[in-house]
């Protein structure tokens, strides 16, 4: 009885922390919390050849007439603004036509007066990635994070398909939850930073 229960004690421990881990460690969770493609892992020691990674994947993924990629995450800090300006410089390298619009008003300081939703919905936001889409093959759109504002909701509907970022330590399964069920954002694609 003592060695059943020294055996199985330490299991069912393990079993329990792994269910109550409320963070995204490893790809490996990243893969029980959604059924959403993962389209690529960044990592941080070869940042370079992540990127290109990012882009094969991606422009694999595209369809035909697929060019306006929607940015997001749930939180700051998770690398995505940074990674979508690599991205679309990785774009250029190649000789493709792309242009990053940094629509992540919260993160700005803008000194207009306007509401960064109200200028998201205007007219003029709208003609910008309608003139952007007939000059270039690609165009990448920042966004805020979705924790907190409606934002990307918004710029979504102009957009194609949607990278994701999740970041290991600091994206809740939870949020990957809220990102399967989220209907509004168009063609979910996870990129994975470790």
């Amino acid at each position: 009885v003592y060695i059943f229960l020294g055996i199985l004690l330490p299991v069912a421990i393990l079993y329990f922390l792994q269910i109550i881990k409320s963070k995204i460690d490893t790809r490996q969770d990243l893969e029980t919390s959604t059924k959403l493609p993962i389209l690529a892992e960044l990592s941080s020691v070869n940042v370079d050849d992540s990127i290109r990674n990012l882009r094969t994947n991606l422009l694999l993924n595209l369809k035909e007439g697929q060019k306006v990629i929607l940015v997001t995450s749930h939180n700051t800090d998770e690398g995505k603004t940074i990674m979508a300006r690599q991205l679309t410089d990785s774009f250029i390298a190649i000789g493709k036509k792309c242009e990053f619009i940094n629509a992540d008003l919260r993160s700005l300081s803008l000194p207009t007066g306007r509401h960064p939703a109200d200028i998201l919905a205007s007219a003029d936001f709208a003609k910008q990635i309608a003139t952007a889409k007939s000059s270039n093959e690609y165009v990448i759109i920042n966004t805020s994070t979705l924790i907190k504002y409606n934002d990307a909701l918004q710029v979504a509907t102009f957009a194609d398909v949607t990278l994701y970022f999740a970041k290991a330590g600091k994206t809740q399964k939870s949020e990957l939850k809220l990102l399967s069920n989220n209907t509004k954002l168009p063609n979910p694609l996870i990129v994975f930073s470790v």
